[in-house]
């Protein structure tokens, strides 16, 4: 008796490229530029202010008067997420699998500020709400959720292996649903760190272009209901995409660069696509990483060629940093819901801003908008400080 089928029935999303999927959707295939100064924080001393803030402020909610900016975008995207799959009450069942990053720390960060040059009398609360989990929380407490919770914390990958932990749970029969995702804000902390690295380009990001100078940030939340099918079928619910499978690895290198040859990423895409039972040539789109930093790129362009070389049919690739910024712990979370999106209409967000590209054939950039082409099976792949690798895999129904 094999594993239960996974299916997404419902997503959302609040990015820079707007606060709802269907705007997102809308402005990713367009080719929308959301990149400028962070609007929150002054930068201005940095090497790069450019970042992808959301478009204006996230929503409040009277139900958390003190929720942090990334609260907020999750309270919004899981809401949608959970409109979206039709479920209703049946949500409570539903276990809760977040990547996190900062958290509040936008917060605690404004909060000490106030603190020691204004002398402004500090409220506690704000200092904790940095904490990973403290997101999870509130989205459990708001949709009334009654399965179990967890907040996963490995850097860019975090979203992908919050999913892969819910995964793990349906396929052992203890849940038929999950709501799984990840959610990360600017932070100065974040953005003064990538630039004390000097891994950010003071313009655009540029992926997989030769002259590629770094990556930037954005923000955003990104939520997806996951059914076991039998559970969806029988509820009659619309199944988005099927999620055939995972892979994880660890580079087991170095705290921010990956080995020149890419071969942590390179065992994490075989893991996935044996999980999924596919081989590399059932693989028509990969979401890369694809951070526009110069080792990055060039460790993945390694790690692609080692994994589907041979292949004698193009490989389409895209990557949508170039339109969202690098999201941190909710990377992994928004190129899922893109890469469904993708699967979906049969439509490639493009990656812009690159002129030219490193990726020889088979491979094939996506850099025009609106680029249609049959695609049934995608990977997305997530690449994190630390060496800690997840990939997903997704079919179109």
């Amino acid at each position: 008796m094999g594993y239960p089928e996974i299916v997404v029935t419902g997503m959302g999303l609040v990015s820079s490229l707007g606060h709802d999927l269907e705007t997102s959707w809308k402005n990713a295939i367009s080719a929308s530029d959301p990149f400028r100064p962070v609007p929150y924080f002054d930068a201005s001393a940095e090497k790069s202010e450019m970042a992808a803030p959301l478009p204006s402020p996230p929503a409040s909610d009277p139900r958390f008067p003190r929720s942090s900016r990334t609260d907020l975008m999750s309270l919004a995207a899981a809401q949608a997420a959970v409109q979206d799959s039709g479920l209703g009450p049946l949500i409570s069942k539903a276990g809760l699998f977040l990547g996190a990053g900062t958290g509040g720390l936008h917060l605690t960060e404004t909060c000490f500020a106030e603190w020691t040059q204004n002398g402004k009398p500090a409220n506690i609360q704000d200092f904790y709400v940095h904490n990973g989990d403290a997101t999870t929380q509130i989205v459990a407490e708001s949709l009334g959720l009654e399965g179990p919770l967890r907040s996963v914390m490995t850097a860019c990958s975090s979203s992908v292996l919050a999913m892969a932990e819910a995964i793990d749970q349906m396929r052992t029969g203890q849940l038929d649903i999950c709501l799984v995702g990840g959610a990360d804000a600017i932070t100065r902390l974040t953005h003064a760190g990538f630039n004390s690295l000097s891994a950010v380009d003071p313009t655009a990001c540029r992926p997989f272009d030769p002259e590629r100078a770094g990556m930037n940030l954005g923000e955003c939340a990104a939520f997806l209901v996951l059914e076991t099918r039998t559970h969806a079928e029988r509820r009659g619910a619309n199944c988005c995409a099927t999620l055939r499978g995972y892979g994880l690895s660890c580079d087991a290198h170095h705290m921010t660069a990956p080995p020149p040859d890419g071969q942590g990423a390179v065992r994490a895409m075989l893991a996935a696509l044996k999980d999924a039972k596919l081989t590399a040539d059932a693989i028509d789109l990969v979401n890369a990483h694809a951070t526009a930093t110069p080792q990055n790129d060039a460790a993945e362009t390694q790690a692609l060629t080692s994994v589907f070389s041979g292949r004698t049919r193009p490989l389409y690739v895209t990557g949508t940093k170039s339109m969202t910024g690098h999201c941190l712990g909710a990377a992994g979370a928004i190129e899922a819901v893109l890469t469904v999106r993708a699967l979906q209409t049969q439509i490639i967000p493009p990656t812009i801003h690159s002129q030219n590209s490193i990726l020889e054939e088979p491979f094939f950039l996506v850099q025009k908008p609106q680029f249609r082409a049959p695609i049934q099976c995608a990977m997305s792949n997530s690449f994190a400080f630390g060496g800690n690798n997840g990939v997903l895999i997704f079919q179109k129904n």
